[in-house]
């Protein structure tokens, strides 16, 4: 499990709503509190706190951001990886384990026979199979990552190559990019083989808006008051119901 899930401060905070977009807003503005950068910013926090111990203005810490969401994508995967053909997710940042930290943020491993995106058609996936994850969180929901923003996606591309190739899964190997942006500019997309499988902004809140059990699932490891679940309004048995009635008056 993500360590973000036992030492972040202000997870009830964080998980008081169920919207991306809310998430990675307080996500963004918890990030600037003096509790997140003693936190997450070990070697520099003195720098952002004034002589009296207050955040300097500007100041904000973005490894307490990056792990909200690499948490966020842990556990999406972990909801809903069969949709992706994915299982065994795993986490380099992880409370449990300590997974080498070689630029790739989560790990996981196919399920089924698939053939991969990309222009190699000799690519496939198959069971057991591992697949490299790595997170991006920005605050823009149109931000398309390029070679040279500072994102380095392609160091995670080369070390996750290079460990494909060392374990033997140089044409069995997926790689995904989980972000709260877009996704990739059509130049780095092509720069790395076209291999790349995104999930974007809009998928991740097609999946997660208003869905009380994710977010429950995200309170549940962050030991955080999970909220009620109110079972959706069946429209058909709402009507069956109107209509009988309306049989027993007449």
């Amino acid at each position: 499990m993500h360590s973000f899930a036992k030492q972040a401060p202000h997870r009830g905070n964080l998980l008081a709503k169920n919207t991306l977009k809310d998430f990675v807003r307080v996500a963004r503005k918890l990030s600037e509190t003096k509790e997140a950068i003693k936190v997450y910013e070990v070697g520099q926090y003195k720098d952002m706190l004034d002589i009296n111990g207050n955040v300097v203005p500007g100041s904000w810490s973005p490894h307490y951001f990056g792990a909200a969401v690499e948490f966020l994508c842990e556990t999406y995967f972990e909801v809903f990886g069969a949709e992706y053909n994915l299982g065994n997710v795993r986490s380099t940042d992880s409370y449990e384990d300590s997974e080498s930290d070689t630029g790739v943020d989560h790990y996981a491993e196919s399920l089924m026979h698939k053939k991969l995106k990309g222009a190699q058609n000799y690519r496939r996936a198959e069971p057991m199979a591992p697949v490299y994850i790595q997170t991006k969180g920005t605050l823009d929901p149109r931000k398309e990552f390029t070679t040279n923003d500072g994102a380095r996606l392609p160091n995670f591309y080369m070390n996750a190559q290079a460990q494909a190739l060392e374990d033997g899964a140089a044409y069995t190997a997926r790689y995904i990019l989980f972000t709260t942006g877009k996704g990739l500019h059509y130049k780095l997309d092509a720069n790395s083989g076209g291999m790349t499988e995104v999930v974007g902004f809009s998928e991740i809140k097609r999946h997660v808006d208003g869905n009380t059990v994710f977010w429950n699932a995200m309170r549940k490891k962050a030991k955080v008051k999970q909220q009620k679940v109110t079972a959706p309004v069946d429209p058909n048995a709402k009507l069956n119901s109107e209509t009988n009635a309306l049989d027993e008056v007449s």
